[in-house]
């Protein structure tokens, strides 16, 4: 709303109808002037929310899921909103890593460590000017190389899955044949152990 002065600005009083709408009184603020408004090009938030304290509200979920159904707070920034989002994923990212490197053999594990990467990674890349770009680059190097190291692995766990498939369809009547694919399996598996 545009008032003549600031003497009517001052003297205004919202109409009752009105306050269970209302989300912040901002007419003190310079950053809700049209001249602001009009530099800027974008509407600032209303209702920042401190980092730290969604962060830790975060933190207290499970994170072996990439895909987290996350609850930003109303009138979040975009910054902190892609922020929060990347926060979770380094969270997915950390939990599943430390199952694989404890020993879980749930091939879900990588599966979700690299989806988490691919997100994160995406992330970086689409909205790199809100992170600092020594850190940015650094985070972006680090979810690539993620990827590519899990390659084999991931490859081999569905290989693994498509041949355990094959195996119980009963398609396959020559016991050679079955052999042959177990002793592949076996050197698989030993391939990726070594690479990991």
């Amino acid at each position: 709303m545009e008032f003549d002065s600031k003497i009517s600005s001052d003297n205004f009083k919202i109409p009752e109808f009105i306050e269970p709408y209302l989300v912040k009184e901002v007419t003190a603020y310079r950053e809700f002037t049209n001249s602001y408004l009009s530099k800027k090009l974008k509407v600032p938030s209303i209702n920042e929310y401190k980092l730290e304290k969604i962060f830790d509200t975060i933190s207290k979920k499970e994170h072996l899921k990439a895909s987290l159904n996350i609850k930003l707070p109303p009138y979040q920034s975009i910054e902190n909103s892609i922020r929060i989002i990347a926060y979770s994923l380094a969270l997915s990212l950390e939990s599943n890593a430390k199952e694989i490197l404890n020993g879980n053999k749930d091939i879900e594990r990588v599966h979700q460590f690299r989806v988490a990467s691919r997100k994160l990674r995406t992330l970086l890349k689409e909205f790199d000017d809100i992170f600092e770009p020594n850190w940015r680059k650094k985070r972006y190097k680090a979810t690539r190389e993620f990827i590519s190291h899990t390659n084999l692995k991931r490859d081999t766990d569905i290989y693994l899955e498509d041949i355990s498939s094959f195996e119980k369809s009963k398609l396959i009547n020559g016991k050679d044949l079955m052999v042959s694919l177990r002793a592949f399996i076996r050197n698989l598996n030993q391939n990726v152990r070594e690479s990991l």
